[in-house]
């Protein structure tokens, strides 16, 4: 009789425990998980807006990419910018791969390849360049500006080339 006690008095106060849990929340009080999607989505849309404002946009020229001589690293104002919206006008170098969307661009037309040079210089003044819309991306000779969200430092990318710098989520222009 006395274990029997024991049991109903424990069942008794759990229930009292999640009874007292359920008072304690508004029913209509969205899940922990939805909030937090819907923080998710708040930042989304931050971002884009953000992305979207011309004020945020931070033109860059082909001499920003290097402090001085040293082409080992990337200038510090370039360091500074990883991750905001820059623009840099350019030509396409070698379109490697118009599927996956990328290409390069470099300072005047046929400037140097960095994955052809003899001379051990592999880092020379090149972005590459990651297009929002892959299936847009065409070639051509004239001059382009492009706008897109800048990464730097090195690292082997997207694209399998060990790179330096990078533009992500880009639209470009063609200019007159």
């Amino acid at each position: 009789m006395k274990r029997s006690f024991i049991l109903i008095s424990f069942i008794a106060l759990l229930s009292g425990c999640q009874l007292a849990n359920s008072v304690d929340r508004p029913p209509d009080e969205p899940e922990s998980e939805s909030v937090v999607e819907r923080d998710r989505s708040s930042e989304r849309v931050a971002f884009g807006t953000k992305a979207a404002t011309a004020e945020t946009v931070h033109p860059i020229t082909w001499d920003d990419f290097f402090d001085g001589d040293d082409v080992t690293e990337p200038s510090e104002r370039l360091k500074a910018l990883r991750g905001e919206t820059v623009t840099l006008t350019g030509w396409m170098g070698e379109v490697l791969n118009l599927g996956q969307g990328w290409f390069l661009l470099i300072p005047a037309p046929g400037a140097d390849c960095p994955f052809c040079s003899e001379d051990g210089q592999f880092w020379n003044k090149i972005m590459i360049v990651f297009v929002e819309e892959p299936s847009a991306l065409r070639y051509t000779k004239e001059q382009v500006q492009v706008t897109g969200r800048i990464d730097v430092g090195i690292k082997v990318d997207e694209s399998n080339y060990k790179t330096m710098f990078r533009l992500y989520d880009a639209q470009f222009d063609v200019l007159p």
